[in-house]
């Protein structure tokens, strides 16, 4: 859910479209049916999100979110945040290689000034560094901060109520889509989960307080 946070605040939703999951029980088996390896698959209409969650592996990794753009890709961890620009660096050499000639060189032809198209223009492009941006105090000081401004001075935290009920929403979809083994969606109208098998109310005081 914390993780799930970072997504919506940041890319400004509240409420994933749709959720498909998929997991088992493959190593800590016995009475129980909470899944030790859980991956869901979110719809937000203009972007997908992909969360994985694996207790077999001994490997800790740490709690990491990635964003991943057309220029580049940001990774948060808990003591970090990382800028990994994209260097225009494919080649597109190896898989035009079996196109016809002619098509090949209508494709050169028309990516003459595209550094991605490797066609001798990548070396005098910029290039930008990775930046890395460490975390100088422990998170939970500025929740605990902001929730006591709060408390003063009335006003909502950052991560309000009806925040909070996205990302609860978004969990509860990706439970209920693993245990029902079907895609589920998400009604803000009705405040509804909704799929072949399944509805479910959920509280919600309407879509006008959207994020």
């Amino acid at each position: 859910m914390h993780l799930l946070s970072r997504v919506h605040y940041l890319m400004n939703v509240q409420f994933p479209a749709s959720a498909v999951a998929n997991g088992g029980i493959y190593h800590w088996t016995g009475d129980r049916d909470v899944p030790d390896i859980h991956n869901t698959m979110y719809d937000y209409g203009k972007f997908q999100v992909v969360v994985l969650a694996n207790l077999v592996s001994n490997f800790d990794g740490g709690e990491i979110v990635r964003f991943m753009g057309d220029k580049g890709t940001v990774v948060l961890t808990e003591e970090s945040a990382t800028l990994l620009p994209y260097d225009e660096v494919w080649s597109y050499e190896y898989p035009i290689e079996s196109w016809p000639k002619d098509l090949r060189a209508a494709f050169v032809a028309a990516h003459k000034s595209d550094p991605t198209a490797d066609i001798g223009t990548y070396g005098k492009q910029p290039h930008r560094q990775k930046k890395v941006l460490q975390q100088t105090a422990e998170g939970t000081e500025d929740h605990m901060r902001n929730f006591f401004e709060c408390v003063k001075s009335r006003k909502p935290p950052v991560e309000s109520v009806d925040f909070g009920c996205g990302t609860a929403v978004a969990c509860h979809m990706a439970n209920i889509s693993f245990h029902e083994k079907q895609r589920v969606t998400w009604d803000a109208e009705k405040g509804e989960l909704t799929g072949d098998r399944v509805a479910v109310d959920v509280y919600w005081p309407g879509p006008e307080k959207n994020a």
